[in-house]
């Protein structure tokens, strides 16, 4: 009896790693920007991640930051989820001339009330700002769309483009005067986007 019944939790223990394992993105290649000039003892860089997610080229938008103050205590950084309000990015052609949007992409965002993320002295930490940025829309539309109402018009053939933002929280209106927050602002190196495409 008990070996039946190890082996039915093998079973399913096996068809729940196969199930995972069909629904996860392949992975790909990661690519770092340089990281930015310090701002108050802040630092960071975006991290774009490129992967097959079925039949279409993925990008995941990655931000890491970095507290290098020499002095003890922690970085407290106004935040909230999505950061949408907070990181503004810009896309931009090889020569650095800015790409401008045509559109404003609809929908709805729902986001957490604004909190304070600690960041304890020589630590770093890396969110997701976006887990999935390209949108494949009908009649081969491709959007970068990092946000919601962030957008631009793509083509898979397009020449090189490149992802730099700004990080810029803040303050809140009920902060304590005397509490030190940091708002920046904050400019983050551009790095290479990877292209969008659909596999055929």
């Amino acid at each position: 009896m008990r070996t039946r019944t190890m082996a039915i939790a093998a079973c399913v223990l096996l068809a729940f790693v196969v199930t995972r394992a069909a629904q996860s993105p392949s992975p790909g290649g990661s690519s770092a920007g340089s990281w930015s000039q310090a701002v108050d003892g802040l630092r960071g860089r975006l991290i774009l991640t490129s992967f097959l997610d079925g039949s279409h080229q993925q990008v995941r938008i990655d931000l890491e930051i970095e507290n290098v103050r020499d002095t003890l205590g922690p970085i407290e950084i106004p935040w909230r989820e999505p950061p949408s309000s907070i990181v503004q990015f810009s896309l931009e052609d090889q020569s650095g001339a800015a790409v401008v949007s045509d559109i404003i992409p609809a929908g709805n965002e729902f986001s957490t009330p604004p909190y304070v993320l600690t960041l304890p002295m020589s630590s770093a930490t890396r969110m997701t700002l976006s887990r999935g940025a390209y949108e494949y829309a009908p009649k081969n539309a491709i959007l970068f769309r990092p946000f919601t109402f962030v957008g631009w018009r793509m083509t898979s053939a397009a020449a090189p483009l490149y992802l730099s933002a700004k990080l810029a929280p803040k303050r809140p209106d009920t902060a304590e005067e005397t509490r030190r927050l940091w708002v920046g602002p904050l400019v983050l190196p551009r790095v290479a986007l990877p292209p969008p495409g659909r596999k055929m």
